[in-house]
């Protein structure tokens, strides 16, 4: 049974909001991280950091990847006073990352949150926990 979740994506993607969703809206069924390996994989990589990870345990967790799009990120950036990173290469590391962690079989889980409510999102997320865990 995976009752581990990690929320990942650039700043301002939602992670936060989402990662508290899911917690109330599935009374705290499952421990929901707040970035995890694959923010640590991506930071390593682009800033050329020599760090060695023991990825194993990762497995047993399902890696939610929250992208945004760069207009509605630039507009939650200013509301927030969020200093402005370069968005497509944040964004295209998470992207080289995260393609790599599912190739190697990590279950990650994808969503726009420009697209979807953080509701939405999060009723998605404990949906797809319960259809794993009946597997």
């Amino acid at each position: 049974m995976i009752t581990n979740i990690c929320i990942e994506g650039i700043d301002k993607t939602g992670k936060n909001i989402i990662a508290e969703y899911v917690k109330i809206l599935s009374n705290h069924k499952y421990t929901v991280f707040d970035r995890g390996i694959l923010s640590e994989l991506t930071y390593s990589r682009m800033f050329n950091r020599n760090c060695q990870y023991d990825l194993i345990p990762y497995k047993r967790f399902v890696i939610v990847y929250l992208t945004v799009d760069k207009e509605d990120w630039k507009v939650r950036c200013k509301l927030t006073n969020e200093k402005l990173i370069n968005f497509e290469e944040n964004l295209n590391n998470f992207d080289i990352t995260a393609s790599q962690l599912e190739h190697d079989e990590f279950i990650i889980k994808r969503f726009n949150t420009s697209i979807e409510t953080p509701y939405q999102i999060a009723k998605k997320i404990i949906e797809f926990m319960e259809n794993l865990n009946l597997r």
